[in-house]
């Protein structure tokens, strides 16, 4: 399955805006929840793994999103461990500035290597999912439909 979206790091980024409009403009909501989670747990590790990998031959997309969910968790403790010893402490305003600053400094730093180094200069992307099994039965996509659903039954359970 191939879909086109916007650059992948303009969408982090407008993604970004988005959450920060929501926090400021619309205090408690269900969209601040929704664009929160991955704006702590996939952005700024997503980012960092694109300026680390810049070629996407480089790695497998299962393998960045993979990378990125861990790179992340592990950079907001970093950041909210820092921001334990300054005078701001950890507050959303803070919070939210310090993982917004990383995410569009790393966004910067890919989009320079990109346009430096790949002579990519485009606005859309095109982003390619295989899913193992697809190719096979009925049966088979079936299962991997049920099996989706659950996993995300369980993430809203636990949310």
């Amino acid at each position: 399955m191939k879909i086109k979206i916007l650059n992948d790091i303009l969408f982090i980024d407008i993604l970004s805006v988005l959450l920060i409009l929501s926090i400021i403009f619309i205090p408690s909501t269900i969209v601040r929840v929704i664009l929160g989670l991955p704006f702590l747990l996939f952005f700024p590790g997503y980012t960092l793994v694109a300026a680390l990998f810049v070629k996407k031959e480089q790695m497998d997309n299962i393998e960045r999103i993979a990378l990125s969910v861990v790179m992340s968790i592990a950079i907001v403790g970093l950041i909210g461990f820092s921001l334990n010893y300054t005078p701001w402490g950890i507050e959303l305003v803070p919070v939210l500035n310090s993982i917004t600053a990383f995410v569009f400094l790393m966004s910067g730093i890919v989009l320079i290597i990109r346009a430096r180094t790949l002579k990519i200069n485009t606005v859309i992307t095109e982003f390619s999912l295989n899913f193992p099994g697809w190719g096979l039965s009925r049966f088979n996509k079936y299962l991997s439909i049920i099996l989706i659903v659950t996993i995300l039954g369980a993430q809203g359970v636990l949310g």
